[in-house]
């Protein structure tokens, strides 16, 4: 955010001095600077289990430009399902489309800077992509549009439109319904569970460490932080969880040491 102010200072804003600009800036460089620097001791501390996992970083140029693609692709809903690189090719002939239109006024220029600076924490995940990180990038790509026509009726005019379509299509496709259902059957699985588990184990505490075999691993409510919902339900830090796939034929429990769970038919059931 400290770069996108410093875009909308310098590059927008006809008033003071460099001198100004620069004290305007410098409480939000100085919050920028600490937030850097606790991330680095963060990132000193866990990136090995980082770089292993979904939120690792990718820093080479194809993941970056698969990157821009992929997420200009989602804003204008110009995908394919289960083509990604449909979604790239797509999706990067968009973004060339905005940058031409960006390049004809201070507005577009500003609004596009903004719109890459935002969304360069997330290019930088490779493995973790999801449409819900355009939340503000997609407004700047609007202003973007609109920068071209300032103050022009036909341009309102078809704004208007594009707009309505925007909210129409993703209805007339499906992809609400279809995302609405998405939701509200792996929430419902993932709430099942922990429910399970929350009755069983309200008057008692798990032995650690803890196995939990399930047929959704990514959609359960224990795979996340590797345990936090137990350690957070008992309030006890110490309690150790491994989430594994159910898989037909094997026993989850036959080498538990401690406490051991298993989803049975949707169901959470204490084995030991």
């Amino acid at each position: 955010m400290v770069v996108v102010l410093a875009i909308w200072e310098f590059v927008l804003l006809h008033r003071d001095g460099l001198r100004e600009r620069c004290l305007r800036l410098a409480p939000h460089v100085l919050l920028a600077a600490l937030f850097v620097i606790r991330y680095a001791m963060l990132y000193k501390q866990q990136h090995a289990a980082l770089e292993g996992g979904a939120y690792g970083l990718s820093l080479t140029p194809s993941s970056l430009l698969e990157g821009v693609g992929w997420y200009f692709a989602q804003a204008f809903y110009a995908f394919i399902p289960g083509s990604n690189e449909t979604h790239v090719g797509i999706g990067l002939a968009f973004a060339a489309a905005v940058l031409a239109v960006a390049c004809s006024s201070r507005i577009g220029i500003a609004s596009l800077a903004s719109t890459v600076v935002l969304m360069a924490a997330v290019l930088l995940l490779g493995k973790q992509r999801h449409p819900l990180y355009l939340y503000v990038p997609h407004f700047l790509i609007v202003i973007t549009l609109c920068s071209a026509f300032p103050r022009r009726r036909v341009a309102d005019v078809a704004t208007l439109v594009l707009a309505a379509l925007l909210l129409v299509w993703p209805a007339h496709t499906g992809f609400l319904r279809d995302a609405r259902n998405f939701v509200l059957i792996k929430g419902g699985y993932s709430k099942t569970l922990f429910y399970d588990y929350a009755t069983t184990m309200q008057h008692d505490k798990p032995q650690s460490p803890v196995i939990i075999a399930v047929s959704e691993t990514y959609f359960d409510p224990f795979s996340w932080g590797f345990g936090d919902a137990l350690r957070l339900y008992h309030d006890d830090r110490s309690i150790q969880v491994q989430v594994i796939a159910l898989k037909p034929g094997d026993d989850p429990c036959a080498k538990a040491t401690g406490s051991c769970f298993v989803e049975r038919q949707g169901r959470l059931v204490k084995v030991r």
